[in-house]
């Protein structure tokens, strides 16, 4: 064979491979940057708020320690290599109690808690998924307030900050959009609940003023559109 045939056949072989390598880098890298949104149900364990009511409005029928709150949250995500990557996430918890009294008026008590949280994450991908596990810290702001119609709304804050662990998964429905489910648990600290007048919220009984400390344990579902 000419040596010209020869060198010909060669540099279409390193030519065809440089293009099935840079596609092949293509696909892996396409799902570099993505932004997540969705809703859940989570499943809350917030003592201070429950003792709280049960201790001072006596209700009929007293609160369990554990309910569940709607969270909605969105998310932007970077990875920054083969197999890790980092998300910023905002989610809100919303929680709210109609109590009975055996005299007096109903009473409504409700809580919001923003939740900023910084995770990183470990990156498994496959053809047409991903999964990931992760973990971070974030800083929390709750405001807690009880309504009633025969005297003027109370309202308080506490803040503080909150470790979150996570799995979630997103399956392909086409090359960017994604279905998005995860799983989490979340722990935090904070301060006692104050009004805008520095006031506390007192626990009868316990001595001491109710915060909002809270362990969760969350479903999310969503949508997770990469660029």
């Amino acid at each position: 064979m000419p040596r010209e045939t020869v060198f010909v056949i060669a540099a279409l072989n390193m030519a065809a491979s440089s293009v099935v390598a840079q596609a092949d880098s293509s696909e892996e890298n396409r799902r570099l940057a993505g932004i997540a949104a969705g809703i859940g149900v989570t499943l809350v364990l917030a003592t201070d708020i429950v003792d709280y009511i049960n201790l001072r409005y006596l209700p009929a029928s007293r609160l369990d320690d554990f309910s569940s709150a709607a969270e909605f949250y969105g998310a932007g995500e970077m990875q920054f290599s083969e197999s890790w990557g980092v998300k910023i996430e905002y989610a809100f918890l919303l929680k709210s109690y109609s109590v009975t009294q055996q005299q007096g008026p109903d009473i409504l008590f409700s809580y919001g808690v923003h939740m900023p949280t910084a995770v990183a994450q470990r990156i498994f991908r496959g053809d047409g998924y991903d999964f990931k596990l992760g973990g971070g810290l974030g800083y929390a702001i709750a405001r807690f307030s009880e309504e009633a119609s025969s005297y003027p709304s109370n309202e308080y804050t506490s803040h503080g900050v909150g470790l979150k662990l996570e799995t979630e998964a997103d399956t392909e429905f086409d090359d960017h959009l994604f279905g998005h489910i995860a799983v989490d648990a979340r722990k935090t600290v904070m301060s006692p609940f104050r009004r805008s007048d520095g006031t506390e919220l007192p626990i009868p009984v316990r001595n001491r003023s109710a915060s909002m400390n809270f362990f969760s344990l969350g479903l999310k579902f969503g949508l997770m559109y990469y660029f």
